[in-house]
């Protein structure tokens, strides 16, 4: 199998492309602009390939509508037709929980009505349905996940949360007693490819999926858990207000018999990564 990373030197892409080349993979990393010629001779006729979007620009990094259109709408527009050219066997497609806007409900299903999403969020939803419009054509899954944790993955809150407790700083949260299962790791990723592909991309084309940590646990517990896990002396306060939910993933056990890892495994993966930087959160990796 050969993989097209799409997004190949953003903090995801780069972590995905890695972890496949690591395993032994034929991997081409593609970046914004992209020569079909090469492409084409990457795969040298061999229709046997997987598109990989990690592409996509999000806050802060992009925050201007134009930007968001021409990184998350009119880049997936190329994508699809560079796939409709080479017919790959199967587009894996990493959008976010964001499409959905302001949850109201508890617990975080693919029903979930979409409610005000940010212009980020609507972008990702857009480059959603676009993809989509080949799912008679070939394999396509969009993958909408919560925060992202990784070696270089710094943009979520429990990733800031981390390294908060790590130089033993007072953290604020709310919700302490809800459920959490908002996190997944850029390894499950890796696992989740690997296992379409090796089915050969034998489930029900075009669904859009939620793609969160198994097992949701109760919030306070997961920031005990990283507390001690630092040896950490932060004081966490508890702000009152706010609303929480966790993430449903039947559909991911219903459709494609795939489990995840549970909330902590996830959870410890990027505490241990967390381990190789220094106070300032730069990274040290060995």
């Amino acid at each position: 199998m050969k993989y097209l990373v799409f997004g190949a030197n953003g903090s995801i892409g780069s972590l995905l492309l890695n972890r496949l080349k690591e395993n032994g993979n034929n991997v081409f990393p593609i970046n914004r602009v992209f020569d079909v010629e090469k492409i084409k001779s990457f795969l040298d006729g061999d229709q046997r390939s997987c598109f990989v979007i990690a592409s996509g620009w999000a806050p802060p990094r992009a925050m201007k509508g134009d930007e968001l259109i021409k990184g998350n709408i009119l880049y997936q527009k190329k994508i699809v037709e560079l796939a409709q050219l080479l017919k790959p066997k199967g587009l894996i497609n990493l959008s976010t929980v964001s499409v959905y806007g302001s949850v109201k409900s508890s617990v975080l299903t693919e029903r979930e009505p979409i409610n005000n999403p940010t212009f980020y969020g609507l972008s990702k939803l857009i480059g959603e349905k676009i993809v989509s419009e080949i799912k008679d054509d070939l394999f396509i899954v969009n993958l909408r996940l919560p925060g992202v944790l990784g070696k270089n993955v710094q943009n979520s809150w429990l990733f800031r949360a981390m390294v908060k407790l790590k130089k033993h700083e007072t953290l604020l949260i709310h919700s302490p007693n809800s459920l959490f299962n908002n996190v997944i790791h850029t390894s499950e990723l890796i696992r989740f490819i690997k296992y379409v592909v090796k089915s050969n991309f034998s489930f029900e084309s075009g669904l859009a999926v939620n793609f969160s940590a198994s097992k949701p646990v109760v919030f306070g517990k997961v920031i005990e858990f990283i507390r001690e896990r630092f040896d950490s002396n932060s004081v966490i306060l508890t702000e009152k207000g706010g609303t929480s939910f966790y993430v449903a993933t039947r559909v991911l056990s219903d459709k494609f018999s795939y489990y995840a890892r549970d909330t902590f495994e996830q959870v410890k993966l990027a505490i241990d990564e967390i381990k190789c930087m220094d106070v300032e959160g730069k990274t040290q990796w060995p």
